[in-house]
C-alpha cells in the first residue's frame, strides 16, 4: 500500500552522518524577533521568539535533534503556547529528546514532514502538537509556513486550527517514545501518520492521531475534529502503541487506518487514578477501511482497585477487518460499569482468524472478579452491508462478576457465521448475561466447524501394552494451521517391525486391539482422531490396513463415537480414500478418555471392549491426535505481557449465535430477525444452563423461511435452572439431513418450551451423515428430574417424512411435555431413512426406566396422511404413564403403506413398561387404514393400555393385510401371519387392555382387516363398541375380541350389519377365562358365505351371544361353527360348558307367513291369437303394467304400434336387507316394503310391486 512507501527514503536519511547532531537554523520572518539557538551542557535551548499575550512564535528554516541530543524550548512565565514552524523544505527529524522547560503547549508545524526515530523522547509539562499543515489558524492572524510573516501587535489567545495546503508531509515514528505529562495532551496531525514500534502516552489526556491529504482545516479547540473529505492514511506497526491507560481520550480520524501487531489501550489502571481526568474512551473514524492483523488491540479495561467507569470504544468505517487475533475489547474489573463498544460499518465487518498460539480474533465487552461492574454493550451497524465472523472469530459480552454481563446489538443487511464464527454472550457467576438481539434485513447463516486448531500445550498420550511405539511431534498436516510453524499433534506410526500386543482396559477381550489414553482437564474440549492411512482394496498395497476407530469415555466405559469410512475432505489433509478413518468430537467432561483401533469389520458398545478383528502382525496405520482444552473460561493461553487478557469467549468450534450460563446468574436471551435464516453444517443457535441460572430465550422472526441443515437451534438446562423457551415465526421452516430444534433438560431444572409459526409450512426430512434424525423435539434426560417443555406448531402444512421426527420425550424423572400441532390444511408423516430402519414419527414418549410422565399430543388438521411406516403414537416404557393422544381431522385421516422391510404405518399408544398407556381420541370426516395400517392402544407390560376412540362423521374403512415379518412388534392376526389392516386395543404383559369405540355412520372392514380387542398375557381385554348405522364386514374381515386375561366384549348398535365372504365377529378365549359376550342391537343383521359370530372358549365356559334384530337373514344359532354362516358360544370342553346365545326378534320366523305363489299365475292359450296384421313384420310383442298382459282381442283401435305400457323411469331404490323364503330363495327387499306376513307376523298382506316386463321381437 501506498503509505508505506515514503519511509524507505526516509530511513536512508537517517543513515547520513549530517544528522548525527541537531540541525536548529531559524529564519528572518520575525524580524528583530528571530528565534535564537543558545547551547546548553547536554543540549540546546531555544530562545527568543515573538511573544504575543500568552502565545509565543518560534520560526526555523531547519528544525532537527539529533541523536543523543536535547533541545527545550524556553517558557517565559506567562508563556501558555509555544508555536514553531518550519518554513525550509526538508522534514524536520527528531532523533533525541524534545521538550519544554515549563508547562506550555508546544506546537511543531513542518508541511514536509516529521519523523521521530527509535531514541524520540519529550520533555515537557503540556500538551504537544505535531502537524505536517502549512499554517495554524488563530481568532485573527494565520501562522503560515508557506508565506512567514511575524505575527501582528495584537492579542493573541489559543490556535483553532490548522490549514493544509496541497500534498502535505507525512509524520513517523519508529521505535520512539513519545509521552506527555499527565492530563495534556497528544497530537500527531499529518498527511499520513505513520507509527512502526513506536509508543505513544497522554496519561489523563486525549491522544490524537489523524490528517488530510488534501487542502482543508482540522479544528483543534475546543478538540480536534477532521473534515469528512480528503482525510489521509494512519498506519501502526510492529508493536506499536497508543496509550492513555490512566484515563483520557484517543482519537484517530484517517481515511484509512491499518493495525498491524499494535494496540490502541485506554482505561485505568491501579492507582492511576489521575485528578480530572476525562473518561477514557476510544474514538475511530476511518472513511475508508480499518483493518487490524497480526492479534493487534483496540482495548479499553477498568482495572481492579479503581474508582470509575470503564471507557468506551466508537469505531466508525467504511469497512472493518479484524483478522489474526486481533481484538476490539472493553474489561470491567473494578466496580464501576464497563464501557461499550459501538461500530458502525457502511460496507461491511470481517472477523477471521487467530494467532499461531490460539488467541482468536472478535470482539469482546467482560466484567471480571467479585469487582468487577457491569460488563458494557456491543452495538454493531452495517445497516447496508455484511458482518462476517469466521475461522473462530466471535463477538462476546461475558460477566464472571456478581454484575450483569452487557447485551449485543447488530443490525446489519446479511450476518454471516462460518467455520466456528460465533456470537457469545455468558456469564459463569451470579451476574446475568446479556441479551442478544439481531436485526439482519436479508439474511443469517450460520454454517460450519472451524479446523482452525488451538494446540493443548498438556497434551498427553499414554499407549497401553504397546512394544516401543515411537512418539513424534511434528507441524499437524490434518487441521488448518495458522502461522509458519503449524500446530502441533502427536503422531503414532505402527510400522511392521513392531509387535502390537494391546490389553482391554474396558475388560477382557478375545482378541488384541490398540488402545490409547489420554486426559482433560477443561469441559466442552475438542479433540480429531485422524488415521491418514491411504488403504485402498489394491493388492499391492501390502502392510496397509482398514481401520476402524472407536472414542470410549474410560471412567464409565461409555463409547463415545465411532468410526469405520469418512469423507475425505472431512479428515486430514493427508487423506485421499473414504476407508480413512475420522473422528471429531466434544468432549463434555474432564477425565480420561481411550482410542481404540481394530480392523475392519470391528465392534464395540458401552463398557464392553472392542470385538471383531485385531490388527495383525505387519500392518501400519498412522493415527494423529490433536486436543483443545476450550470451554467457558477459553483455551489455555500462553501469558502474553502486552496483553495479560488472554481469553478466547468461544464456546466450540461450531459456527454459532450462544448464550449461556454456568453460574448462578441467568443466560441472556437470543432474538433473531431476518429475512432469511438458514443454519446448517453444524452450525448452532443455543442458550444453555448448567448450574442454578435460567437460561436465555431464543426468540426468531425470519419474513422468508428459516432452513436447520445437519445444525441445531436449542435451549438445554444441565442444572438447577429453567431452560428457556425457543419461539419461532416464519413463511417456512425446513430441517434437513439431521437438523435439530429441541429444548432439553439434563438436571433438575425444566425445559423450555418450543412454539413455532408458519404461514405456510414445516417440513422435517433426513438424517446426518451419523444417522442423526432431523428432529424437532423436547427431551428429560435420564439423569434429569426436571419437566420436559411443551412444543407446539402452528402451520398450515406439516411434513415428516425420511425418518425424521417431531417429539417430546422422558428418559428421567422428570415428566415429558405435551406436543400440539395444529395445520390448517394438512400434516404428512411419511417414510423411513435412507437405510429403511428408522421410521418417520410425531412421538411422545416415557422411555425405559424412565419415571416421568409422558406428555399429551394434540394433532389437529384438515387431512392427515401416515405412510410408508411411519408413525404418530404416544407411548411409555418405563414407570411413567403415556400421555394422551387425540387426533382431529376435519376431513379425512389415511394410514398405510409399509416400508421395504415390511413394517407398516401405525398411529397408537402403548405402555411398555410398568406405567399406564395415555387413551387415544381420534376424530374425522373419513378413515381409511390399509396395506397393513394400524391403529391401536396397546398394553406390553404391567401398566395397563389406554382406550381407543374412533369418531367418523362420514365413514371408516379399513382394507387389506400384509405378510408378517419377524421381530417386528405390531398387531397380528390370529395365525401370526399377517399384520391386518385395523383398528386395536390389547394388552400381552400384566396390564389391562382399553377399550375400544368407534362411532360413524357407515363402517367397512374388509379384506383380512381387523377390529380387534385382546389379550394375549395375564391383562384383561378390553370392550370394543361400534355405533354406526351401516356395518360391512366381507372378505375375512374381523371384528374380534381374544382374550387370555378376561373380559373382550363386543358392543354393536347399528341400523344394519352385513357379513359375508367368510369374515367373522367373535369374542373368543384362550386359557382359563370364559369367552367374551357380543351384543348386536340392528335392524337387519345378514352374513352369508360361511360368516360367523362366536363367543368360544378354549378351556372354559363359552360366552354370551346377544342378537336383537327386526331381521336376520342367512345365519342361525349351531352348537359348534361349520361351513354355513353360524352362531355360536361353543366351548372345546364340552357342550355342558358351552355359554348362551340369545336372539330377539319381534316373533319373526323366516320359515312362516310366506304367501306360496303359483307356477303359471294364467293360461297363455287364450291370451296369444295365431294371426298377426301383416304390417306388424312378424312382431310379437307383450306388454303389461304392474299385471296381467293386454288381451290380444280386443281392438288396437287403429294404431299399428303397441304403446309403451312400461312404468316411467324413476330412481332406482337401494335394497336394504333381505328375506329367505321357505326353499332358500334369498329375496331383495327394502325394510319398508317387508311383507309382514312373511316375517310371521299376522297381518294383512301386501303384495310385493311387480316389475313390467316389455318383450319386443321381430319374427
Amino acid at each position: 500500500m501506498k503509505i508505506w512507501l515514503a519511509w524507505p527514503a526516509i530511513a536512508l536519511a537517517f543513515l547520513s552522518p549530517a544528522l548525527a547532531k541537531a540541525q536548529l537554523i531559524p529564519d528572518n520572518s520575525l524580524g528583530g524577533e528571530t528565534s535564537t539557538v543558545a547551547p546548553q551542557p547536554g543540549g540546546d535551548r531555544i530562545e527568543g521568539g515573538a511573544v504575543r499575550d500568552t502565545v509565543l512564535f518560534h520560526s526555523f528554516r531547519e528544525f532537527n535533534v539529533g541523536e543523543g541530543q536535547a533541545v527545550y524550548f524556553a517558557n517565559p512565565p506567562q508563556i501558555r503556547e509555544i508555536l514553531t514552524r518550519v518554513t525550509g523544505s526538508n522534514i524536520s527529524q527528531i532523533l533525541g529528546t524534545l521538550g519544554v522547560e515549563g508547562s506550555a503547549n508546544l506546537y511543531l508545524i513542518n508541511p514536509n514532514g516529521i519523523f521521530f526515530g527509535n531514541n524520540a523522547r519529550l520533555d515537557l509539562g503540556g500538551a504537544f502538537v505535531a502537524t505536517t499543515a502549512e499554517a495554524a489558524i488563530f481568532e485573527n492572524y494565520v501562522f503560515n509556513t508557506r508565506t512567514p510573516e511575524a505575527p501582528p501587535l495584537l492579542s493573541i489567545n489559543v490556535p483553532l486550527g490548522v490549514q493544509y495546503g496541497g500534498n502535505p508531509g507525512s509524520i513517523g515514528a519508529e521505535g520512539a517514545i513519545l509521552e506527555v505529562a499527565p492530563g495534556r495532551d497528544l497530537s500527531l496531525l499529518g498527511g499520513t501518520v505513520q507509527l512502526d514500534g513506536a509508543t505513544l502516552n497522554a496519561p489523563g489526556g486525549r491522544l490524537t492521531l489523524g490528517g488530510l491529504a488534501a487542502p482543508g482545516t482540522i479544528a483543534l479547540a475546543p478538540v480536534p475534529e477532521f473534515p469528512e473529505t480528503g482525510r489521509a492514511d494512519v498506519s501502526l506497526t510492529g508493536n506499536s502503541r497508543l496509550n492513555v491507560v490512566s484515563g483520557g481520550r484517543i482519537e484517530v480520524s484517517s481515511q484509512n487506518l491499518e493495525i498491524v501487531n499494535s494496540r490502541i489501550l485506554a482505561g485505568f489502571e491501579p492507582g492511576s487514578e489521575i485528578s480530572g481526568a476525562i473518561a477514557p474512551d476510544i474514538y475511530i473514524n476511518a472513511t475508508e477501511n480499518l483493518n487490524l492483523s497480526q492479534n493487534s488491540t483496540i482495548a479499553n479495561e477498568l482495572a481492579a482497585e479503581t474508582i470509575a467507569r470503564g471507557g468506551n470504544i466508537q469505531i466508525a468505517a467504511r469497512s472493518l477487518s479484524l483478522t489474526g487475533g486481533s481484538r476490539v475489547q472493553t474489561i470491567a474489573r473494578s466496580p464501576g460499569r464497563g464501557g461499550d463498544i459501538a461500530i458502525d460499518a457502511r460496507d461491511r465487518i470481517v472477523i477471521s482468524g487467530f494467532t499461531p498460539d490460539g488467541l482468536f480474533s472478535g470482539i469482546l465487552t467482560r466484567s471480571i472478579g467479585e469487582t468487577g461492574g457491569p460488563g458494557g454493550a456491543i452495538a454493531i451497524a452495517v445497516p447496508s452491508g455484511d458482518l462476517t465472523l469466521s475461522d473462530r472469530g466471535f463477538v462476546a459480552a461475558l460477566t464472571d462478576s456478581p454484575n450483569d454481563g452487557g447485551a449485543i446489538a447488530i443490525a446489519v443487511n446479511r450476518l454471516l457465521l462460518e467455520n466456528g464464527g460465533q456470537i457469545v454472550s455468558a456469564t459463569t457467576a451470579s451476574g446475568n448475561a446479556g441479551n442478544i438481539a439481531i436485526e439482519a434485513t436479508e439474511s443469517v447463516r450460520v454454517a460450519g466447524t472451524s479446523r482452525d486448531f488451538v494446540p493443548n500445550p498438556f497434551l498427553n498420550l499414554t499407549l497401553f501394552d504397546l512394544d516401543n511405539l515411537p512418539f513424534t511431534t511434528a507441524a499437524n498436516p490434518d487441521v488448518a494451521a495458522s502461522g509458519t510453524g503449524g500446530i502441533p499433534y502427536i503422531s503414532l506410526e505402527r510400522t511392521p517391525e513392531q509387535i502390537i500386543s494391546g490389553t482391554a482396559v474396558l475388560g477382557t477381550a478375545e482378541n488384541a486391539f490398540d488402545y490409547y489414553s489420554f486426559s482433560i482437564q477443561q469441559s466442552n474440549s475438542r479433540g480429531i482422531f485422524d488415521i491418514d492411512n491411504g488403504f485402498t482394496f489394491d493388492e499391492s498395497d501390502s502392510g496397509a490396513v482398514d481401520t476402524q476407530i472407536f472414542l470410549f469415555n474410560l471412567t464409565t466405559g461409555e463409547l463415545i463415537d465411532a468410526n469405520d469410512d469418512s469423507d475425505p475432505e472431512s479428515g486430514g489433509l493427508g487423506s485421499d480414500t473414504p476407508r480413512d478413518s475420522y473422528l471429531e468430537t466434544t468432549l463434555d467432561e474432564p477425565g480420561i478418555y481411550v482410542i481404540g483401533v481394530g480392523e475392519f469389520e470391528s465392534f464395540a458398545a458401552d463398557g464392553e471392549p472392542i470385538e471383531g478383528n485385531a490388527i495383525d502382525r505387519g500392518d501400519t496405520y498412522r493415527l494423529q491426535v490433536s486436543l483443545e482444552n476450550q470451554g467457558t473460561q477459553g483455551v489455555s493461553l500462553p501469558e502474553d505481557p502486552l496483553n495479560p487478557n488472554n481469553f478466547n469467549a468461544n464456546i466450540n468450534a461450531n459456527s454459532g449465535i450462544v448464550s449461556q450460563t454456568t453460574g448462578r446468574g441467568n443466560a441472556g436471551s437470543v432474538t433473531v430477525h431476518t429475512g432469511r435464516l438458514i443454519v446448517e453444517n453444524r452450525g448452532q443457535i443455543s442458550t444453555d444452563t448448567t448450574i442454578a441460572g435460567r437460561g436465555g430465550d431464543i426468540a426468531i422472526e425470519a419474513r422468508d423461511g428459516i432452513e436447520i441443515r445437519s445444525a441445531i437451534v436449542s435451549s438445554i438446562t444441565r442444572g438447577a435452572g429453567d431452560a428457556g423457551n425457543v419461539t419461532v415465526d416464519t413463511q417456512d421452516l425446513h430441517l434437513s439431513e439431521g437438523g435439530e430444534l429441541n429444548v432439553n433438560t439434563l438436571g433438575s431444572g425444566n425445559a423450555g418450551n418450543i412454539a413455532i409459526a408458519t404461514r405456510e409450512s414445516v417440513e422435517l426430512s433426513g438424517e446426518d451423515g451419523r444417522g442423526n434424525p432431523s428432529s424437532l423435539r423436547s427431551e428429560v434426560e435420564a439423569s434429569a428430574t426436571g419437566n420436559g417443555g411443551n412444543v407446539a406448531i402452528a402451520t398450515r402444512h406439516l411434513e415428516v417424512r425420511d425418518g425424521a421426527a417431531v417429539s417430546t420425550v422422558t428418559f428421567g424423572a422428570g415428566n415429558a411435555g405435551t406436543l400440539r400441532v395444529n395445520a390448517t390444511d394438512s400434516v404428512s408423516v411419511v417414510g423411513t431413512n435412507a437405510n429403511g430402519f428408522v421410521p418417520s414419527r410425531i412421538l411422545v414418549d416415557v422411555w425405559d426406566d424412565a419415571t416421568g410422565d409422558g406428555g399429551n399430543l394434540t394433532v389437529t388438521t384438515r387431512r392427515l396422511d401416515v405412510g410408508d411406516r411411519a408413525f404418530i403414537a404416544a407411548s411409555t416404557r418405563g414407570l411413567g404413564n403415556g400421555g394422551q393422544l387425540t387426533i382431529r381431522a376435519s376431513e379425512s385421516v389415511e394410514v398405510g403403506g409399509t416400508s421395504p422391510d415390511g413394517w407398516p404405518a401405525t398411529l397408537f399408544t402403548d405402555s411398555l413398561g410398568d406405567g399406564d398407556g395415555g387413551n387415544f381420541l381420534l376424530e374425522t370426516g373419513q378413515l381409511r387404514v390399509f396395506e397393513g395400517g394400524q391403529i391401536s392402544a396397546g398394553s406390553f407390560g404391567a401398566g395397563d393400555g389406554g382406550s381407543l376412540t374412533v369418531r367418523a362423521s362420514e365413514s371408516v374403512q379399513l382394507r387389506g393385510a400384509l405378510t408378517a415379518v419377524e421381530d417386528i412388534p405390531i398387531f397380528r392376526d390370529e395365525t401370526g401371519t399377517l399384520f391386518p389392516s385395523g383398528l386395536f386395543t390389547a394388552s400381552e404383559g400384566t396390564g389391562n387392555a382399553g377399550a375400544l369405540q368407534v362411532e360413524t355412520p357407515k363402517l367397512t372392514v374388509f379384506d383380512r382387516a381387523e377390529i380387534t380387542v385382546s389379550s394375549r398375557g395375564e391383562g384383561r381385554a378390553g370392550t370394543l363398541t361400534v355405533v354406526t348405522s351401516q356395518l360391512d364386514l366381507d372378505t375375512q374381515a374381523k371384528l374380534r375380541a381374544d382374550n387370555s386375561g378376561g373380559l373382550g366384549n363386543i358392543d354393536i348398535m347399528a341400523a344394519d350389519v352385513r357379513v359375508r365372504g367368510n369374515s367373522r365377529i367373535s369374542t373368543n378365549a384362550r386359557g382359563s377365562e370364559p369367552g367374551g359376550n357380543i351384543a348386536i342391537a340392528t335392524q337387519n343383521l345378514a352374513a352369508i358365505d360361511n360368516s360367523d359370530i362366536s363367543a368360544n372358549a378354549v378351556n372354559s365356559q363359552g360366552g354370551q351371544v346377544r342378537v336383537t334384530a327386526q331381521g336376520i337373514f342367512g345365519i342361525q344359532f349351531r352348537p359348534q361353527l361349520s361351513d354355513r354362516s353360524d352362531i355360536t358360544a361353543s366351548s372345546d370342553l364340552g357342550a355342558e360348558f358351552s355359554g348362551v346365545v340369545e336372539v330377539n326378534t319381534p316373533e319373526i320366523d323366516p320359515a312362516r307367513g310366506l304367501v306360496p305363489l303359483p307356477n303359471q299365475v294364467t293360461d297363455p292359450s287364450d291370451r296369444i291369437i295365431s294371426g298377426c296384421p301383416a304390417d306388424e313384420g312378424n312382431r310379437f310383442s307383450l306388454t303389461g303394467r304392474g299385471g296381467l298382459p293386454a288381451d290380444p282381442r280386443q281392438p288396437l283401435r287403429g294404431e299399428t304400434i303397441v304403446p309403451d305400457l312400461r312404468i316411467s323411469a324413476t330412481d332406482p331404490v337401494e335394497a336394504t336387507g333381505w328375506i329367505v323364503g321357505d326353499r332358500g330363495q334369498v329375496k331383495l327387499i327394502r325394510c319398508r316394503e317387508v311383507i309382514p306376513a312373511e316375517m310371521g307376523i299376522d297381518q294383512p298382506s301386501r303384495r310385493l310391486t311387480q316389475p313390467t316386463v316389455h318383450l319386443n321381437s321381430k319374427f
